[in-house]
This record gives structure tokens, C-alpha cells and sequence, in this order.
């Protein structure tokens, strides 16, 4: 039985640093992201192609789909907090707003 647990924890090991690469290549990727969009953003009252003048980006109110989250199955103080977080504190009920 001693072979078996040494088998498993060195298994634990192995799957541990490799869930922390993916993590840390997620993390990277994500901060890429964020980078390359605010690099491409455009500047309030830029007018784009179609004439419409553009928006503050930090006044901008991104979309969030609760039915998708739910489906996911986000924990409704999860969707709660993604609201509070997104701007949308007028949709909580009392309790959950700051």
C-alpha cells in the first residue's frame, strides 16, 4: 500500500503544476487581452466610421447575460456580484447592493 500512496501524491504533484501552467498561461493570456484592448480603444469623442461620436470608454455599460451564468451555474451571489461590478447595482435586490 506504501507504493500506492507514493504513486498518488507524486500523480497530485505532477497535476498540481501543471493545473498552475495552465493557470498562469490563462492569467497571461487574459492580461494580454486587457492590454490589446485598451491599446485599441477609442478616445471619447472620436467619431468612428459610421459617424456615431464614441462614448467615454470608463462610461461604457458592458453587456452581462445572468441567463447564461445560470447555465454555467454561477451561485446567485456570483451574478450578484458580477452586476454590482458591471454598474447594474439598480437590478439587485436590496440586500446584495452595496
Amino acid at each position: 500500500m506504501a507504493g500506492a500512496s507514493k504513486c498518488t501524491a507524486k500523480a497530485t504533484a505532477i497535476s498540481t503544476r501543471g493545473s498552475s501552467r495552465v493557470l498562469m498561461a490563462v492569467a497571461s493570456a487574459v492580461r494580454f487581452l486587457a492590454q490589446a484592448n485598451a491599446a485599441f480603444q477609442s478616445a471619447p469623442g472620436e467619431v468612428n466610421a459610421v459617424g456615431k461620436v464614441m462614448d467615454d470608454p470608463q462610461a461604457r455599460i458592458p453587456a452581462v447575460n445572468v441567463e447564461d451564468r445560470r447555465r454555467a451555474e454561477f451561485s446567485e451571489e456570483e451574478i450578484h456580484e458580477i452586476l454590482r461590478q458591471a454598474g447594474f447595482r439598480s437590478l439587485l435586490p436590496q440586500e446584495h447592493a452595496p
